[in-house]
């Protein structure tokens, strides 16, 4: 028997680090936490160092083996040291890995519009919800279309325009 060790944090920003990973009944879950020391402020655009706390995200990642993959990103919120700024607090960007309120990963959110681009949304839609994406809510994915102008895929959470 062949036994080997798959380094998972390969698929994520370095700045991510595994905390732990745990198989569940229904789902893998990995627990992570951001190693950044800085962030910049969204409004003001300062950059602080002063961080203030952690704060949990839990979001949907692609599915290990047929298995839903489960994420709780620990992430951290820091202080607004510009004090003309509209805003104290404010929670770190997670570029490359998670957009602003968004409850998947960009990986996640790539598989599916590329989905979406091979085959109809309603196609993508039933493949999802048979399958461990059934967590993406994937029935709330609709394609609009315009004359002349590129096509613009709809979810309850985002949209996603694709040039011709």
């Amino acid at each position: 028997m062949i036994t080997t060790n798959l380094d998972l944090s390969s698929f994520y920003p370095d700045y991510m680090k595994i905390v732990s990973i745990t198989e569940e009944e229904d789902c893998i879950r990995i627990i992570m936490i951001s190693q950044t020391y800085s962030a910049v402020c969204p409004i003001c655009g300062e950059k602080s160092l002063k961080a203030r706390s952690y704060f949990l995200r839990t979001i949907n990642n692609l599915p290990i083996l047929g298995k839903p993959v489960i994420l709780d990103v620990n992430g951290q919120e820091y202080y607004c040291t510009n004090a003309h700024c509209t805003v104290k607090t404010f929670r770190e960007q997670l570029p490359g890995f998670l957009s602003v309120r968004q409850q998947w990963t960009n990986r996640s959110e790539d598989f599916i519009i590329s989905l979406s681009l091979n085959m109809s949304c309603e196609a993508a839609s039933i493949f999802c919800n048979l399958n461990p994406l059934n967590n993406y809510r994937c029935n709330n994915l609709w394609l609009e279309t315009e004359e002349n102008s590129p096509y613009t895929y709809k979810h309850e959470s985002y949209t996603y325009k694709h040039e011709l």
